[in-house]
């Protein structure tokens, strides 16, 4: 019964829907998949060490626990401080604890030592180890290796990157999900999308309709010079990637052109072109024509409209627009007056 051109876009629709959510699924479980290690810091973490502990770590990266808490401290100032030129606010300290023969750098976000910190052990920033090679180990003939451990704990917010990303994710992930099952529910039912559901403000069946539809674009050709679009005898169809928007010739009481201007550093690097069709019920239907020669298909699209409707409003003002916005009942019912002038003329 939906073996027709509707019940295609139809399927292409709910497929589309389908495997675009999928593939945001895909993307956020392969992300967290590879962000697996900080996750597992961030739920289960900061886990209590030792400087002993400490002390045998020679690399960071390798550890499973890599976010941890430090008690009973006795940090010194090491005079490096982060400050924001604008406000001279100082934003980072850096103190250090000994741990055998070397020290540990805490990068604190206050200013006031503390006697347990918490943060990610992570490798000393290069600019770090410079400060500290040129003002405090050259003068000592040493090595920052030879003074320092090979990373430092981070004390800001270790979590701060995760509510971030949860902050996107969670509704993203959800969103996703539920367009999920409502393509899994529309492909099991056509019924259910909202394509066959828009078909029934007509008086036929949804399924009616669109056997007429799909008789009418087989047996005239189409008369469209916009790939988004068919245009038949009786029907507009406009599709996009996700929907598809079927039109009456009657239901069209407003048609006109749109065109963007784009600038990159306030140099005119071109123009989009599209038409903008408004029906009976309220509804804007944007069509993008697009930028290369889309300046003449856009003047035959709409001559191809004012042709097949000329009782149309064409062209935009801001009086149409008022109108349309406030008073649509009246702006149809003016369309429909001229249209039946036409008929009788």
């Amino acid at each position: 019964m939906w073996e027709n051109v509707i019940g295609f876009h139809i399927g292409r629709c709910n497929r589309n829907l389908f495997f675009v959510n999928a593939g945001i699924l895909a993307v956020i479980f392969v992300c967290a998949y590879f962000a697996e290690r900080y996750l597992y810091n961030c739920l289960v973490g900061p886990f209590p060490t030792t400087q002993g502990a400490l002390a045998k770590v020679t690399d960071p990266k390798e550890l499973r626990r890599y976010f941890v808490v430090l008690d009973q401290l006795q940090p010194i100032q090491t005079g490096l401080r982060y400050v924001e030129t604008n406000s001279q606010k100082v934003t980072a300290t850096y103190f250090a604890i000994p741990i055998d023969s070397r020290f540990l750098l805490i990068k604190s976000p206050e200013s006031v030592v503390s006697a347990r910190y918490e943060g990610g052990l992570v490798a000393v920033p290069e600019d770090v180890r410079e400060y500290f090679q040129r003002t405090l180990l050259v003068p000592k003939h040493l090595q920052f290796a030879e003074a320092f451990l090979p990373y430092s704990l981070d004390a800001s917010s270790f979590r701060s990157d995760s509510y971030w990303a949860l902050l996107f994710v969670i509704p993203l992930t959800g969103l996703a999900v539920v367009n999920i099952c409502k393509s899994i529910i529309r492909l099991r039912s056509i019924e259910a999308s909202p394509i066959a559901r828009s078909l029934l403000r007509f008086s036929q069946p949804p399924e009616t309709v669109a056997i007429s539809i799909d008789q009418d674009l087989k047996t005239n050709p189409d008369r469209s010079c916009i790939r988004s679009v068919h245009l038949t005898p009786s029907w507009l169809l406009h599709k996009s990637m996700f929907s598809l928007t079927v039109l009456h010739w009657s239901e069209i009481v407003w048609v006109y052109q749109k065109v963007t201007s784009h600038y990159y550093n306030l140099i005119p690097t071109g123009k989009t072109y599209g038409v903008t069709i408004c029906d009976e019920y309220g509804r804007r239907i944007e069509v993008d024509v697009g930028r290369w020669k889309a300046k003449d298909a856009t003047a035959r699209f709409l001559q191809i409209l004012v042709n097949q409707l000329p009782w149309i409003a064409v062209g935009y003002n801001d009086e149409l627009k008022r109108t349309f916005e406030k008073d649509r009942a009246g702006f149809v019912a003016t369309v429909h007056e001229r249209q039946r002038q036409f008929t009788k003329g």
